[in-house]
């Protein structure tokens, strides 16, 4: 009975004893942005990837790609700032709700890499980005294709079935 007693005292230390890290308390204007920022993240991307009646033309889409592409550039300047100065947010670690800030890291042009690898593995150290996600970003960094390349490889796709007619 005595050790029945002694093993339940031990799990409620173990269970109540964890502090659980403080939740980030974001700026209403902060979370504003970043959803704004990920509303503009996929602006033409949708369009372009989801073209399923091929209405666009190839300089449409390339086109449409340089905007994106620009975008992605001042997303991810933003990103690296916002992140250095309250670390990597998310719905478990702060008060942001109903936003990934991971697909902005995805679509991040290729010259930012480098800083982006530097700050993850920072916030990794840190215990504020999970292994998954760290794990994503460093693999897309690895095999993903530049954006110039990009372009240029998704407008050279031609549509079969228009072909076939």
């Amino acid at each position: 009975m005595k050790n029945i007693i002694y093993l339940v005292f031990l799990l409620s230390l173990s269970v109540f004893g964890q502090e659980e890290k403080k939740k980030k308390i974001l700026d209403a204007t902060l979370i504003m942005e970043i959803d704004l920022m990920h509303e503009k993240d996929q602006l033409y991307r949708g369009s372009i990837l989801y073209d399923q009646q091929h209405l666009l033309s190839e300089e449409e889409r390339k086109t449409l790609w340089k905007f994106q592409f620009a975008i992605d550039d001042k997303n991810t300047k933003r990103l690296i700032e916002i992140v250095k100065k309250y670390g990597y947010v998310n719905q478990h670690n702060s008060n942001l709700e109903y936003i990934s800030i991971l697909p902005l890291f995805l679509h991040s042009p290729k010259k930012y890499w480098k800083d982006i690898k530097s700050l993850i593995d920072r916030e990794k150290r840190k215990g504020n980005i999970k292994d998954a996600t760290y794990d994503k970003i460093i693999s897309h960094m690895k095999f993903s294709i530049p954006e110039d390349l990009k372009i240029n490889y998704l407008s050279t796709k031609k549509n079969d079935s228009l072909n076939k007619q």
